[in-house]
């Protein structure tokens, strides 16, 4: 199991990472060269965004496309197809964001991290803190278990 204990302040834009032993604080403008700040920048990415993908649609660089609605997970959702242009750790990833359209929250997603491959997870247990509302547990095809514990957001002051 993979653990990691983030304390993300917007306003300083760094992120204090503990995970795997390290603890690290990280610029997030402007991430160190060193392994361990570039390790903590990847593991703020990659954590950050299971936490706020949706919130990420605008960001420079991301592309939308709407796809025809889908049946998943037993319930007709929007679709919306996610690309990006050479932003990011991984600009060929692409992601399928299934969004039901009663509560416009992410339902679930397939990550496609090249073509022909892809993996299936939910979006579950939604909570709300400091005015968002976030999904908290995730389950990775069945088998990967991401969950978000101790979530506590607070509006800059």
């Amino acid at each position: 199991m993979v653990s990691a204990e983030h304390h993300w302040d917007v306003a300083a834009q760094t992120d204090h990472v503990k995970w795997k032993g390290k603890d690290v604080t990280v610029n997030l403008a402007d991430p160190a060269a060193d392994e361990d700040g570039k390790a903590a920048y990847a593991r703020w990415v990659n954590d950050s965004y299971w936490l706020i993908a949706p919130l990420k649609l605008k960001d420079r660089g991301v592309h939308v496309a709407q796809e025809a609605r889908k049946t998943m997970d037993g319930a007709e959702c929007e679709v919306l197809r996610l690309s990006f242009g050479q932003v990011g750790l991984t600009p060929n990833d692409q992601y399928r964001l299934y969004i039901n359209p009663a509560t416009k929250l992410v339902a679930s997603w397939d990550y496609m991290p090249e073509p022909g491959k892809s993996m299936h997870g939910t979006w579950d247990d939604y909570q709300k803190s400091g005015g968002l509302t976030l999904a908290t547990d995730h389950k990775m095809d069945g088998a990967v278990r991401i969950q978000i514990l101790n979530l506590k957001v607070t509006a800059a002051k």
